[in-house]
């Protein structure tokens, strides 16, 4: 049996997101299609463990984090704004931001720990979930579920940043 790690977890969050593609990658992820990157770095830290969430457990993960998300999400709108006024400032908050990060990981981790895991014997499993988790959140604005991947609606750059992950795993 699979046990979620913390330090084990950050530690593969600080090493993985240190590589400059998977940083874009998670940005546009974050900032285009609106995914949370403490969700998607857990679902790669499972990948390479073999593992795979199913796909409704993603929005469990989801509504369990609702409240840091809006607090993390406000405070990178300050953080953004502060860059321009002080260079002291900003790195205190991302400093900050980094925290609240771990500490919404941790959260994270609580909830998966509830939670059954498949076993996947193909990493493209994931560029194929995170695809279609984008695809969710692009027919939820328009009052639309979607359950499978359906790539139509991605752009061709969400889909380079679902795929980019599994190179590095």
């Amino acid at each position: 049996m699979f046990t979620l790690k913390e330090d084990e977890f950050w530690a593969f969050c600080l090493e993985i997101y240190a590589v400059d593609e998977v940083k874009r990658a998670c940005l546009h992820l974050q900032d285009e299609m609106m995914f949370n990157v403490n969700i998607l770095l857990l679902m790669m830290y499972l990948c390479k463990h073999d593992l795979a969430f199913d796909f409704d457990d993603i929005e469990k993960l989801e509504q369990g984090i609702l409240r840091s998300n809006r607090a993390l999400k406000k405070h990178r709108v300050k953080r953004r704004g502060i860059k321009q006024v002080s260079q002291s400032l900003y790195e205190k908050a991302l400093s900050e931001e980094l925290d609240m990060e771990r500490q919404q990981q941790k959260e994270l981790l609580a909830i998966a720990s509830t939670m059954k895991f498949k076993h996947i014997p193909v990493k493209k499993v994931l560029s194929e979930q995170i695809a279609a988790t984008c695809a969710r959140y692009l027919t939820e604005s328009r009052n639309k579920r979607v359950r499978a991947l359906d790539t139509r609606l991605l752009s061709k750059e969400t889909l380079q940043a679902c795929s980019c992950f599994v190179k590095y795993l």
